[in-house]
């Protein structure tokens, strides 16, 4: 019996198999490594988090003018584009508010439904009750960082 003949058309079926999955491979590893990450409204959101954690445990110091947030709660560093601003009012429409503060990049501006290379914004809005007066405390943030990759 010849049973060579078998297992020579057999491997090139293997041979073929395998090239057919090392393209899949390659083509799905590619694809995923030259991709960048839009992380700006994840970015905003996180930043308003952060602000207002730091806000709702420092209020009374806040309200005095020395308490610097980036500097208390190690929030922006110099370099970075992002930006809050935080509003204390006595109602939602924060017409005229009680306190205002703003740090990081003041050049970065909100627009809503645009795609590119616009920052993403975030607002928060929280109650607090600051010298027996119930006010609202409203926070906006903006982050244009963009997402990239990291190699390990």
């Amino acid at each position: 019996m010849n049973k060579k003949a078998g297992e020579k058309y057999l491997s090139l079926w293997w041979f073929g198999i395998l090239v057919v999955i090392s393209i899949a491979l390659i083509v799905g590893i590619s694809s995923n490594i030259f991709s960048e990450v839009n992380v700006k409204k994840l970015e905003a959101n996180a930043l308003a988090e952060r602000v207002a954690s730091c806000i709702s445990a420092n209020l009374p110091s806040f309200m005095s003018n020395s308490f610097d947030v980036s500097k208390e709660c190690s929030i922006l560093k110099s370099s970075e584009k992002r930006y809050f601003k935080i509003e204390i009012c006595k109602n939602s429409s924060c017409e005229n508010p009680l306190k205002t503060s703003f740090q990081g990049d003041l050049s970065l501006k909100c627009f809503s439904g645009v795609s590119g290379n616009v920052p993403s914004c975030s607002e928060k809005y929280f109650y607090a009750v600051i010298n027996s007066q119930q006010v609202v405390i409203k926070i906006t943030t903006a982050s244009n960082i963009q997402g990239g990759r990291e190699i390990i």
